[in-house]
């Protein structure tokens, strides 16, 4: 019984903790999925689908560009790590890309399997890759950008 009390205090204050930071950063990523989705779209519309790769690539470094300077300006104000000289800018903003690296090899290598295997057009598996990768996104970035402990205040 004590260790149920426990559980649901843990779930509740981690609600508590993150609700509004992470409703946040899902509309951030919202933004950034449809940045990406553009890019796509314009790019294999006038490249042509043999661009695929290419075209995905500048499409998730822009998207996540965007999403890194959305989140800190407005998803991680006033908490964290927040360094404003240019360097600590871009060291902070190669972190959120090395950890959006790994979402985006999920995202393209989801988004080539469907297109491979069932002529699923790329912007429809973008979106499937994009939401299996957003949980481990938050909570690595987190902590790896912002220096956030999501679990504790």
């Amino acid at each position: 019984m004590e260790s149920q009390r426990t559980l649901f205090w843990r779930i509740k204050n981690f609600y508590r903790l993150n609700r509004n930071r992470a409703i946040k950063f899902v509309i951030t990523g919202g933004g950034g999925f449809l940045v990406s989705e553009f890019i796509i779209a314009a790019g294999l519309i006038g490249l042509g689908i043999s661009y695929f790769l290419p075209v995905e690539i500048i499409a998730n470094f822009l998207s996540v560009c965007f999403g890194f300077f959305v989140n800190d300006i407005w998803s991680t104000r006033n908490q964290g790590r927040h360094p404003r000289d240019p360097l600590g800018i871009f060291i902070n903003l190669m972190k959120f890309q090395f950890v959006y690296i790994i979402g985006a090899a999920v995202s393209i290598s989801i988004q080539y399997l469907l297109l491979h295997f069932y002529s699923l057009t790329p912007i429809l598996g973008n979106f499937i890759g994009s939401a299996a990768a957003l949980v481990p996104n938050y909570f690595i970035s987190m902590k790896l950008v912002w220096n956030i402990y999501v679990t504790r205040e």
